[in-house]
């Protein structure tokens, strides 16, 4: 007859043995823990042959779950382990502020620096942008994300750090004044990095090895800031292409908003530093988990790299990332010692959803009650009109080839059995439609807005993508035959 334990009585016998076997061999051996909800929860969404995803639970500065699912490699089938190193993408972001505030601390700088002190060739706008700007995401400045999107770029696009500084010096303008709004920038925290290099004279990789990684035991940590270099026991990143994978490739050597190779033990080590300090201090730590302010004093949802919200009556500290065939999630919930990673090779998995699954496993008992939304009493809304053909007169004098000095780079439009076509890149060409409120789209997320009358050729156009917006183009002047 089995004896069904109840599952704290479960967990402390596991950091129990946790504790045995983890004597006097330390981090980083394969090994896993398992706690059967879980594993009930994530081995049914990994297909074999699939790339997967490793798990890891935390409860009080110990591993309650350890697992791998999946494969690491699908040319050599490799199995992922629980030590398999991942890159984190935008959860890199945390290191990078964590930097910036160990330097406040060393009196290198000051979080109210105008940040042309160290950018001295960073273009001046009508407002000065501070380095508290930077960390919070109210500087205004352009995500480069987006600016990539409307260039046609994809992850595989080969672009060095020098290519992404000048991109973000050629905006001629802002998305908004510095401290007025809250915005999520990776173009902020990549010149936070930058910042870090000029202060220190030595790589982001370099500052952050000597001052976190090193003292805290993480060693299968760093900024990869050299995609040619060999990382043991690594995954690999997938995409999908129909129903197969393939591999995500990233030539990229950007880092600051991303970047950071890692595993699950030494996350385990980071997750601890929060817990019980073993670098930066009590003013380091404050700094790390305190949410920015505007200019007004309302409060922005984001501290240092790290997202601070409340989860059904818990305050939840959490990044994700998604990059290049990988995703990651990495969540606290401080209020009960618990932490939840999940660090994924497979697109088809979402880290944030089974994130919140796994809270309702292991913080059953602690969680409030879900809100139940009263319903509305109001008219049904109506069904959005589906996007429709541009009117021949406008696709008339929207032909042309139009260039933006603020990407470097051409549309051309043209007319195609009576649609009007965009040709963003030699590998993307979409059809130019009129959505909700006549607004011109050039694909789902990119707004065209004509510059002045639209009867005869217009001079030029304007374009938007998420909170960037007046992204000038102007016609290319026709070659006389």
């Amino acid at each position: 007859m089995k004896i069904k334990l109840p599952i704290p009585i479960v967990w402390t016998l596991r950091l129990f043995l946790f504790a045995l076997g983890s004597f006097g061999i330390g981090f980083g051996q394969n090994r896993e823990m398992v706690l059967p909800e879980i594993d009930a929860l994530i081995q049914p969404l990994i297909e074999k042959g699939a790339p997967g995803c490793v798990v890891g639970v935390i409860q009080d500065k110990a591993f309650i779950h350890q697992k791998a699912y999946g494969l690491a490699n699908l040319d050599y089938d490799i199995p992922l382990n629980p030590n398999s190193v991942f890159r984190i993408a935008s959860t890199s972001k945390q290191f990078t502020a964590a930097c910036i505030f160990l330097l406040e601390i060393q009196g290198k700088l000051n979080l109210n620096d105008d940040i042309h002190l160290y950018l001295k060739d960073f273009p001046h706008y009508d407002q000065p942008i501070r380095i508290h700007n930077l960390i919070y995401h109210t500087s205004g400045i352009r995500d480069y994300t987006g600016l990539f999107y409307l260039c046609g770029w994809e992850d595989d696009y080969p672009y060095s750090a020098q290519d992404l500084y000048f991109l973000i010096c050629r905006q001629k303008a802002l998305d908004f004044e510095p401290g007025s709004q809250f915005s999520y920038s990776n173009s902020g925290y990549y010149l936070l990095g930058k910042i870090v290099e000029v202060i220190t004279g030595k790589s982001l990789n370099q500052y952050a090895q000597a001052n976190i990684f090193g003292p805290l035991g993480m060693g299968q940590t760093h900024f990869h800031d050299n995609h040619r270099m060999v990382v043991k026991n690594r995954a690999y990143g997938y995409s999908r292409q129909g129903e197969h994978f393939q591999i995500a490739m990233s030539q990229n050597d950007v880092v600051g908003d991303g970047g950071i190779f890692t595993n699950l033990d030494d996350l385990l080590r980071w997750d601890t530093n929060f817990c019980a300090p073993k670098i930066g201090g009590p003013n380091w730590l404050a700094r790390m988990e305190t949410p920015g302010k505007l200019r007004d004093g309302a409060q922005v949802p984001y501290a240092g790299g790290l997202f601070i919200r409340q989860y059904r009556g818990l305050k939840k500290i959490n990044h994700t990332g998604w990059y290049a065939g990988f995703k990651s999630s990495m969540t606290r919930f401080p209020q009960a010692g618990v932490t939840i990673i999940i660090l994924a090779n497979n697109p088809d998995l979402a880290p944030p959803v089974l994130t919140n699954q796994i809270a309702e496993i292991v913080l059953k008992d602690r969680l409030a009650p879900r809100a139940v939304a009263k319903p509305k009493e109001s008219e049904p809304p109506s069904d959005p009109k589906p996007p429709q053909p541009i009117p021949a007169s406008l696709r008339k004098a929207l032909v042309g080839r139009f260039f933006c000095p603020e990407l470097n780079h051409t549309y051309e439009l043209f007319e195609e059995n009576g649609k009007l076509k965009c040709k963003i890149s030699p590998t993307k060409i979409t059809e130019v439609l009129v959505g909700e409120a006549n607004t011109l789209h050039v694909d789902p997320e990119i707004r065209l807005t004509p510059n002045g009358a639209t009867s005869g050729n217009v001079s030029g156009f304007s374009l938007a993508v998420g909170d960037s917006h007046n992204i000038q183009f102007q016609r290319n002047p026709e070659p006389q035959k």
